[in-house]
């Protein structure tokens, strides 16, 4: 790859792949100085199918006019971290919060009429 042996390519691999699932979302002025404000909050939430865990102990915490990306390779678990945030998922672990209320568990549309949608590319 790099010119590395391939104990040193493995572990940095390693480490990438690791880096790679968790979502570090900045923090604006607003929400350091109220933290209850927060409009959506991922508390740790985790996804398993059998013995496939596809997210683990994800967070993300946005406040009311904050814009955030989430990247990341293909199979990184993007997709599931949205599913689960929009219903279609329930997490395995832990629980989801919009305006403070819990939303993990519901059915999409109720999801959906608090004020969370999502949009596809086709």
């Amino acid at each position: 790859m790099l010119g590395l042996d391939i104990a040193e390519e493995n572990r940095i691999a390693a480490k990438t792949r690791t880096r790679e699932r968790h979502c570090f979302a900045p923090r604006g002025l607003a929400e350091t100085e109220n933290m209850a404000e927060a409009l959506l909050d991922c508390k740790s939430i985790t996804m398993k199918f059998g013995g496939l865990t596809a997210v683990n102990s994800f967070n993300l915490t946005l406040s009311r006019g904050e814009l955030v990306g989430l990247i990341g390779p293909n199979g990184a678990g993007k997709t599931t971290a949205f599913n689960m945030i929009t219903g279609v998922y329930t997490p395995t672990q832990n629980a989801i919060f919009f305006q403070g209320e819990q939303i993990s568990g519901l059915k999409p549309y109720k999801i959906t009429q608090r004020g969370i949608a999502r949009t596809f590319q086709n």
